[in-house]
């Protein structure tokens, strides 16, 4: 069936080419569906790891000053 022309394509050739390639956009769109669950399920993960050090240590300031401050303190002369 490689480099075959349709028009010359038997009947069970091209309903074996069909299931082909329904076969491969099934399995892509599981593919795809796949990976999103994988992101959802990563981020609700890192929700809830959020949450426990939240509750474990309470709230961090939000550290842009600080880093702020330690470049001009240990920048480099130029």
């Amino acid at each position: 069936m490689t480099d075959q022309s349709i028009a010359t394509m038997t009947v069970n050739e091209l309903e074996s080419l069909i299931t082909k390639i329904i076969d491969g956009r099934f399995n892509q769109n599981q593919v795809l569906n796949t990976k999103v669950v994988d992101q959802t399920q990563l981020v609700d993960r890192i929700h809830y790891l959020q949450a426990s050090l939240k509750e474990k240590y309470g709230n961090f300031p939000d550290s842009t000053e600080l880093v702020q401050q330690d470049r001009v303190t240990y920048s480099d002369p130029e």
